[in-house]
């Protein structure tokens, strides 16, 4: 599977797909010149731009906002609330607004956007019925430094769209493995394990065969569709490789980990996950918790930590 996802011949641009294959979402036209589906010069050039805001050192300087952020979080979810909907999801869009410097209308927009997504009625929406409402969002942002107005229009919306379900799904589970184990602290060893048992991306985007293939036991022609597993390449006994690898790897780890090591800072020794029955949302594309009960530790605030 490693090997598969480094393998120049699974190409993510569409012009390669023939037949009727599944290639993915029909996106609209804005959203199409996407660093995913781009040709490699084109994609390496892309990545090459968007590097400076999500590499280490744009990650240690967005950390103190992202710990602010966790702790109006908790501080909002009141005594008793859901991981997911209370904590997670409001904390994961409020350092994503505030990372990328989105204007006061797009943030409330993009916060109204994001409870939609993982809120209370989360069950009832689809991806797609969104597409219009993050339309709105991204068209009325400037363009990204170096990119004409297709292109960071495609990239904005794939920080903003693509992105956040799966960081939320990736603080929670991490933060579920900590409460598992006693231990929020050990935040890497966490969210390694975490992206390993609970990949929240649990396939690559569609990757097309420029030639015919062979791939183990099976031959891929030319133009047919291929979902390589990222959940299935972490249980193969080596690292998760949750954000990818080989060309494709994302360039937003960095800045993933920081939003996974702040919450799990200010979750620590602040509130309590009882041991539960969790209840799993899974698709062909993400997969984690749908809610998880958590209360407040006694004797604690959101402001500080207390034993347990």
């Amino acid at each position: 599977m490693v090997a598969a996802l480094a393998d120049p011949r699974l190409s993510p641009c569409p012009r390669h797909a023939a037949g009727a294959d599944y290639r993915g979402y029909d996106l609209p036209p804005a959203f199409r010149e996407n660093i995913i589906s781009a040709e490699p010069d084109d994609h390496r050039r892309l990545r090459r731009l968007v590097t400076p805001l999500m590499d280490r050192a744009a990650a240690h300087r967005a950390r103190l906002r992202f710990r602010r952020a966790a702790e109006q979080a908790l501080l909002a979810a009141g005594e008793r609330f859901d991981l997911v909907q209370d904590f997670a999801g409001p904390y994961v869009a409020a350092s994503t607004a505030d990372w990328l410097g989105l204007p006061r209308a797009q943030r409330e927009a993009y916060t109204a956007w994001a409870n939609r997504v993982v809120g209370p009625d989360s069950a009832t929406v689809r991806a797609r019925d969104t597409l219009p409402a993050m339309a709105a969002i991204v068209e009325a942002l400037p363009p990204l430094p170096g990119m004409g107005p297709g292109e960071s229009t495609a990239m904005l919306f794939y920080l903003l769209f693509v992105w956040y379900e799966i960081c939320v799904d990736a603080v929670a589970s991490s933060a579920l493995v900590a409460a598992e184990h006693g231990d929020f602290r050990r935040w890497q060893w966490a969210a390694d394990e975490a992206l390993r048992r609970h990949t929240p991306q649990t396939t690559t985007f569609r990757r097309f065969a420029t030639e015919d293939i062979r791939l183990a036991d099976a031959t891929i022609e030319a133009g047919q569709t291929v979902l390589l597993s990222l959940a299935a390449a972490g249980r193969e006994g080596g690292p998760h490789v949750a954000f990818g690898y080989g060309p494709h790897r994302c360039p937003g780890e960095p800045i993933a980990a920081a939003l996974i090591r702040e919450a799990l800072t200010v979750l620590d020794g602040r509130v309590q996950i009882p041991e539960q029955a969790v209840e799993w949302r899974s698709g062909l594309r993400t997969h984690g918790p749908r809610g998880v009960r958590a209360r407040r530790a006694e004797g604690t605030d959101s402001g500080g930590t207390g034993t347990v």
